[in-house]
């Protein structure tokens, strides 16, 4: 169900930014950035022993005054739960290899940016002896909601701060997780048309 909702919200947006350059705008020179994220995952009930982190290379691309679209490559350490138990639940360690899509509408006072990632998990053998199904690989996808503000440090460097709720589907359910992060970008041809 929540799929179908982010499904739904990311259709809506898509219609708007096809009814946004539908418009007469204002000239609009295009930014072009690439960035590093890093990122600390809250996992399972948010205790920070259960959470992960992930480190990503990011490019973006501002083709409007307030849209634009990022793609890249990433990947993360998570701490997933396998048992939950009467007292304690196990956790154990677990690498995602994620490829990063995702649409970016900028203002001067947040920006947003939602997308999709499709995720191929690493489970540790010690891991697997634990579970039915004891392949090392699992396909996933993923979805995204990031808030995020960014500031000049220097003429072409910026920083950005986010926070950002992933869902993930994988057989046979669905995980959510919010994580907070950093993102250091460059941006090429700073004050030129792209």
């Amino acid at each position: 169900m929540k799929t179908k909702i982010f499904t739904l919200a990311l259709l809506a947006v898509l219609f708007s930014v096809n009814f946004a350059f539908s418009q007469k705008d204002e000239i609009f020179n295009k930014k072009m950035y690439l960035g590093i994220n890093g990122a600390y995952h809250f996992v399972g009930d948010l205790k920070l022993d259960a959470g992960g982190y992930s480190i990503d290379l990011e490019f973006e691309r501002q083709f409007h005054k307030h849209w634009g679209y990022t793609a890249g490559l990433g990947v993360s350490h998570l701490m997933c739960l396998d048992y939950v138990g009467e007292r304690n639940n196990i956790y154990s360690p677990s690498i995602y290899f994620e490829i990063l899509a995702g649409i970016k509408f900028y203002s001067k006072i947040i920006n947003l940016s939602m997308g999709i990632k499709p995720q191929l998990l690493y489970r540790w053998f010690f891991q697997r002896k634990y579970l039915e199904d004891d392949s090392a690989y699992q396909l996933m996808i993923g979805t995204y909601l990031t808030i995020s503000k960014d500031f000049t440090v220097v003429r072409n460097f910026k920083i950005e701060p986010y926070i950002q709720g992933s869902l993930e589907v994988f057989q046979p359910g669905f995980a959510f997780y919010p994580s907070v992060g950093l993102r250091l970008k460059y941006e090429f041809n700073k004050g030129k048309g792209l």
